[in-house]
């Protein structure tokens, strides 16, 4: 009879043991999920205070716009009332009617400035209005200004898909670590 006691016991050690090692494995499964889970959190916390910053300077951008555009307003309207605001509007129709005429008409000569890049497009239309080639040192100094105005835009729409595509990119990853 002491032999099925110590036999039992034996089976009673030997199970505790192995719910005692399934449980050690289960303890570090739950650590690494919480670790996983951590540095989630941490990742979201920078997210979110980048995301914050870009915020406040684009609130400070769009007060700067808005009140510059409120000061226009009120110039305009000071400019209005003192009574050549009329000779200004008509001077600023006009100027504005030019331009489109030379846009269009241009547009017609040269299709292929109609389609091209604000630099060529610069280019073509002074090369056209001065009558000359490629020597004309208006035309070169219109065109290289308008070529890096150029390059600065696409060179930003460039990185803010960059960075919208890490973003997803992270949420991808993010939305993979969870259970």
């Amino acid at each position: 009879m002491r032999k099925k006691e110590n036999g039992s016991e034996w089976r009673q050690v030997r199970n505790l043991e192995s719910l005692e090692t399934e449980n050690d494995s289960y303890i570090e499964d739950l650590e690494a999920r919480v670790q996983g889970l951590k540095e989630l959190s941490l990742a979201m916390r920078e997210e979110v205070k980048a995301s914050n910053s870009l915020l406040g300077s684009m609130m400070g951008r769009l007060e700067g716009v808005r009140m510059s555009v409120r000061n226009s307003v009120r110039r305009m309207d000071q400019m209005f009332k003192s009574g050549g605001g009329w000779h200004m509007l008509h001077l600023a129709a006009f100027v504005l009617f030019i331009f489109l005429i030379f846009y269009f008409f241009f547009a017609k000569l040269h299709p292929a400035a109609a389609t091209a890049t604000p630099a060529t497009a610069a280019a073509a239309t002074v090369t056209a209005a001065t009558g000359t080639g490629s020597g004309n040192l208006a035309a070169a100094a219109v065109a290289a200004k308008a070529s890096k105005a150029t390059k600065m835009y696409f060179a930003q729409q460039q990185q803010q898909q960059q960075q919208q595509q890490q973003h997803r990119e992270q949420q991808h990853r993010e939305q993979q670590l969870l259970p």
